[in-house]
């Protein structure tokens, strides 16, 4: 007795892993538990989690300051057919929503350029500080060499000064009666 198996009747079956991945983000991001995520689309929660975690480490690999544009172009993009919605007419059943959802996309982005200006503010602060404690180093290993150099002037001075007159004529002297010795 063969059994056949069972065919799935599941609309996610078909999907490839990228799209997976793609409606696993959708969902999270609508605010579904990774648990309702797995029952609807017959996945172990696990493999959502990973999906996730998957995702997210990707995002990560764009740089701040790109993930950072590529918000402000797709709240840009969203605040524009908010208003061409508007300028098409509001309408009394959706015209409040369209408006409302059109001031969220603004206040989104005051706040997003508001976050982007305490970011580059919070970068020039590093950039002084960092700044500031080159500037410092320099001046210790300028002011190292300067006593250095101070202490090896002291020492050839010092030197300078135990070779006094009497002493240069008596080496002048030796050295001539050796001359004289050599000579006769």
């Amino acid at each position: 007795m063969s059994q056949t198996p069972m065919k799935r009747n599941n609309k996610y079956a078909e999907l490839d892993s990228d799209q997976v991945r793609e409606k696993v983000v959708r969902y999270l991001v609508r605010g579904n538990a990774m648990e309702e995520i797995a029952t609807k689309m017959n996945l172990s929660v696990e493999y959502v989690v990973t999906t996730w975690k998957d995702y997210v480490s990707s995002q990560y690999a764009m740089p701040e300051e790109e993930r950072w544009l590529l918000h402000e172009r797709r709240l840009e993009y969203m605040l524009q057919k908010a208003t061409k919605l508007i300028e098409e007419g509001l309408d009394a059943e959706f015209g409040a929503q369209t408006l409302q959802a059109a001031l969220k996309v603004l206040q989104q982005l005051e706040e997003l350029q508001g976050l982007n200006n305490a970011r580059k503010k919070e970068a020039e602060n590093k950039a002084v500080e960092l700044t500031q404690k080159q500037v410092a180093q320099m001046l210790e290993i300028i002011d190292n060499i300067k006593q250095e150099l101070s202490y090896q002037l002291v020492q050839e001075l010092q030197q300078l000064n135990s070779v006094t007159p009497d002493i240069i004529q008596g080496q002048f002297e030796e050295v001539q009666l050796k001359v004289i010795e050599n000579a006769g």
